[in-house]
């Protein structure tokens, strides 16, 4: 969808809805938004991805401004795909919070700003190295139950001699006395 596409499916859902002034007022927003975002260099396709699907931004209009018409030529999938994108960027927001980790959210699905950095999540070598980790981590966990489990052997290797000889002469000596 390009930009143009964009306002004109919202004029198309908002007219009849609620006032003209309102629909201009709405339309020259989006697209002042969307040049703001473009001129800060984020590409039209991720802006328009981060907006969502005209029909909820029209339905949101009309809901805060009265507006009278009904709503059941929306599409309720889009509606849903748009919501459901919106909540997983907010649950991998608030994971980079919780973690610590400084979290600019102006990137498309697959594409996420750590520190001023920007990670495409989409490529090969990504997901190769999210791979290799998740292995190197499982053989440090390997290595260190193996090592807590050698400790352990050995500690009762070695305790177990005097431990049974300690017991035996105190058995030994309770049968004496």
């Amino acid at each position: 969808m390009s930009k143009q596409e964009f306002i004109k499916e919202l004029n198309r859902a908002l007219q009849g809805e609620v006032d003209r002034s309102i629909i201009a007022e709405n339309v020259a927003y989006y697209e002042s938004y969307i040049e703001e975002q473009i001129a800060r260099g984020i590409s039209e396709q991720t802006v328009l991805e981060q907006l969502g699907s005209p029909a909820l931004i029209a339905r949101t209009i009309i809901d805060t401004n009265g507006g009278t018409g009904d709503y059941a030529g929306a599409d309720a999938a889009a509606f849903q795909e748009s919501y459901d994108r919106t909540m997983r960027r907010e649950q991998v927001k608030d994971t980079a919070r919780a973690a610590g980790v400084e979290f600019e959210d102006i990137g498309s699905d697959s594409t996420i700003f750590i520190n001023g950095r920007s990670y495409d999540l989409s490529k090969w070598y990504v997901k190769a190295l999210a791979a290799a980790i998740a292995v190197l981590a499982f053989l440090v966990v390997l290595f260190v139950v193996v090592i807590v489990l050698k400790g352990i052997y050995l500690a009762v290797k070695w305790l177990a001699v005097p431990v049974l000889i300690v017991c035996f002469i105190s058995w030994l000596l309770k049968r004496l006395l």
